[in-house]
């Protein structure tokens, strides 16, 4: 029995593996049918092709180009389930499969993916993975505390901080603990504190703190150190913060090291 085109319209918005433009398309193709009870010949012709196109692909072949196929489904092996990797690659393999050609930006992510699991990739990783030790961690923690206090790295950040056993990639890792602020993070952490719980101080008169003296003139006057490292470092030479008592006062303030010396 032969099919009309309400039947074969009908056919084809059925199917669940319409593009939304091939559906918006042959929506318009049916509108345009129900008008004028026709299609023109270049109308026919496009409707049969989305026809041939779609019916292949029910049977699940794929309509794209079969390198690009093949690597797709070799990568869908190899990157891990519920990440950014998997969707994007399921992503360009539907785009495939449907027969669209993927953009010059797609291939240069693509690349990147394949390039991420070559066998010797995948032997880095887990090499760090494997000799990522406490050291590691507690560089990652110091790190982490004190981005979370700015926009930076803020999804690391809490992975970080919220699970103890959390291993960033290498490339994170290095991102948040050696750039230049971090290094000097990590400097003043590793190095001892100048200035211990016994001793006293008095401000710089380069410090802020100094010329400053209102509502609190504490120029010359005695600090006495109460703690030590109360605070994540800033990452500036003398950056290290302490809790100090000046003399006649009831209420500890907060310094960097920057901003005290050994009182005389």
């Amino acid at each position: 029995m032969r099919q009309t085109y309400s039947d074969r319209f009908k056919n084809i918005l059925s199917s669940s593996n319409l593009s939304k433009r091939d559906r918006e398309f042959i929506e318009s193709l049916k509108s345009q049918y129900t008008k004028k009870n026709r299609l023109s010949s270049g109308q026919a012709k496009w409707f049969a092709k989305l026809e041939e196109k779609y019916a292949k692909l029910a049977t699940g072949v794929s309509l794209g180009d079969p390198h690009t196929t093949s690597r797709l489904a070799a990568l869908s092996t190899l990157v891990t389930p519920d990440t950014w990797e998997a969707g994007f690659v399921e992503s360009l393999t539907q785009q495939n499969d449907m027969g669209r050609k993927l953009s010059e930006k797609q291939l240069q992510a693509l690349r990147k993916i394949e390039a991420n699991h070559t066998v010797d990739a995948r032997q880095e990783r887990q090499e760090w993975f494997s000799n990522y030790d406490d050291t590691h961690r507690e560089i990652a923690q110091v790190c982490a505390k004190y981005y979370s206090t700015t926009p930076y790295y803020q999804d690391l950040v809490k992975k970080v901080l919220d699970n103890s056993k959390f291993i960033p990639t290498q490339k994170q890792w290095e991102a948040m603990c050696q750039n230049k602020y971090a290094q000097k993070l990590i400097k003043i952490h590793e190095s001892k504190p100048k200035f211990d719980n016994q001793s006293v101080v008095q401000l710089r008169k380069s410090s802020d703190v100094y010329k400053r003296s209102f509502p609190v003139n504490r120029q010359g006057k005695p600090g006495f150190i109460i703690q030590t490292d109360i605070r994540t470092p800033d990452p500036i030479a003398g950056g290290r913060w302490y809790s100090v008592l000046f003399a006649g006062e009831t209420t500890p303030v907060q310094l960097r090291e920057k901003d005290i010396k050994t009182m005389k």
